[in-house]
């Protein structure tokens, strides 16, 4: 979200630590450290997108069997749970 606010692709009231802190309280979610095998993981992932970000949070998705939540329509291409 940070990324996309400072891009100005997505605007944001209140901050971005405001809001992973609400959404985190309400939904319990656990926020997970990107590791070596989720960053070996991206080679082997098609490439529907170009973005390395992406392309890492959709490795890590896939291997901690967890949703991404996202509203990019790239990310839909991959065999990943996606929320929104």
């Amino acid at each position: 979200m940070a990324i996309k606010v400072s891009t100005g692709k997505l605007e944001l009231l209140p901050s971005v630590d405001e809001v992973v802190s609400a959404v985190s309280m309400d939904l319990i979610l656990e926020p997970l450290s990107l590791t070596g095998r989720h960053a070996s993981a991206v080679q082997f992932l098609p490439f529907h997108h170009k973005d390395p970000f992406d392309r890492a949070l959709v490795a890590q998705a896939r291997i901690e069997g967890a949703a991404l939540v996202s509203s990019d329509p790239l990310i839909h291409r991959y065999d990943v749970t996606v929320t929104w």
